[in-house]
């Protein structure tokens, strides 16, 4: 599963480009077909048209008008005739007509003078000049009639008029039209392939900049820590959305921010009125050990309780220490001791601690370190008492 938000972003931005862009390829493929065929018709009827109108039905005259025909601006070959009487009898044939075409094969032919003719005819051969046009202005409705055929193996595009009792089929085999379109597809898909790439760096490219804004906004908040809550993100020329945004997380952090000095100042008001009662206790606790018989029980009970007493100061101790700290208003100090020392000192004190404890110290040569000295011997009494 896809976490990041970014990806997600690109990766609908493409599909979302993507499917727009298919969907416009496969609409223009369509209408490309659709009007390169209609174009084919146009030129079939017009080759069919130009010979029954001519008046001129000679074989030398079919088998020239009908050897070739201009197309896209090539010259496509195969194009066949095949001229018949109201008898079906056969006038013509060239011979590259498909002769196993059978007759109910062959589309019906319209009459010449009630043929629904295009304005401008663009059939026509290499003997035909380029400015030639034909039109038919005659009120007419009747659509002509075009049907596709397979012989062995190849498809013709059949037209048929009729005029004057004779009837011209005239076939075009479509081997060149199709590898044309062919060609138009190999163009298409790979235009799409090439457009979808494109698209896919784009959309990871508009994704990151989409994302920069959240990417500054999470630097500045890891930039915040607690003894820094006082700070507050600028949403100087900050978009709308990230605008809510920053607005929201700096009142949260003023919320924060009072919730944590809050919390620091409790901590160090109750330290502080912890060690006034604490020192009078421990001052009265030592004198009535002194003044206790020595090996009685009230003195062993006095015992206790200053045992007592001192570890409520060092608890105290430690929370004014920690407040300290929380607050930032602590600051080291920075003094050369010796280190080793400080150790040997810690471990002497361990009995004190618990008598029960047995505790060897092996301590190598002096070490010397700069720092706060308490604050260290803190952090060591508190390791070995872990």
């Amino acid at each position: 599963m896809i976490r990041s938000f970014q990806m997600k972003l690109a990766l609908l931005s493409t599909l979302v480009s993507g499917v727009v862009l298919v969907t416009f390829g496969v609409v223009f493929w369509h209408l490309s077909v659709d009007l390169n065929q209609q174009r084919l018709d146009r030129d079939i009827l017009g080759l069919a048209y130009r010979v029954l109108a001519s008046g001129s039905h000679s074989l030398a005259e079919l088998e020239r008008d009908t050897g070739q025909l201009v197309v896209y601006g090539e010259e496509l070959d195969g194009v066949a005739s095949l001229l018949t009487d109201s008898q079906q009898n056969v006038l013509h044939r060239t011979d590259n007509w498909p002769g196993e075409i059978q007759s109910q094969s062959l589309p019906t032919a319209t009459e010449l003078a009630n043929t629904k003719l295009p304005t401008h005819l663009h059939g026509r051969t290499n003997h035909q000049d380029d400015t030639d046009h034909y039109s038919h202005t005659e009120d007419v409705s009747i659509e002509p009639h075009f049907n596709t055929v397979t012989h062995e193996g190849e498809q013709w595009r059949l037209v048929g008029l009729q005029n004057a009792g004779n009837i011209l089929h005239v076939a075009v085999n479509l081997a060149a039209f199709q590898a044309n379109l062919h060609h138009l597809r190999s163009v298409l898909l790979l235009s799409i392939i090439g457009a979808l790439f494109v698209l896919m760096l784009g959309a990871w490219w508009v994704a990151r900049r989409a994302m920069r804004p959240v990417s500054r906004l999470t630097e500045m908040a890891e930039s915040i820590t607690a003894t820094e809550l006082g700070q507050r993100i600028a949403d100087h020329g900050a978009d709308l959305e990230f605008a809510r945004l920053i607005s929201v997380f700096n009142e949260m952090l003023v919320r924060l921010d009072a919730s944590f000095q809050q919390a620091v100042r409790f901590s160090a008001d109750a330290s502080h009125e912890l060690k006034t009662p604490l020192a009078v206790m421990q001052g009265e606790v030592e004198t009535a050990l002194q003044l206790a018989p020595a090996g009685s029980e009230v003195q062993q009970t006095f015992a206790s309780q200053l045992e007592e007493i001192q570890r409520l100061n060092n608890l105290v101790g430690k929370l004014l220490l920690l407040s300290h700290v929380d607050s930032g208003a602590l600051q080291p100090a920075r003094v050369e001791f010796d280190f080793r020392a400080m150790v040997r000192a810690v471990c002497e004190d361990i009995p004190a601690l618990d008598p029960r404890l047995t505790v060897h110290c092996r301590m190598g040569e002096a070490v010397a370190m700069v720092g706060d000295q308490d604050l260290l011997r803190q952090v060591v009494q508190n390791l070995v008492v872990n």
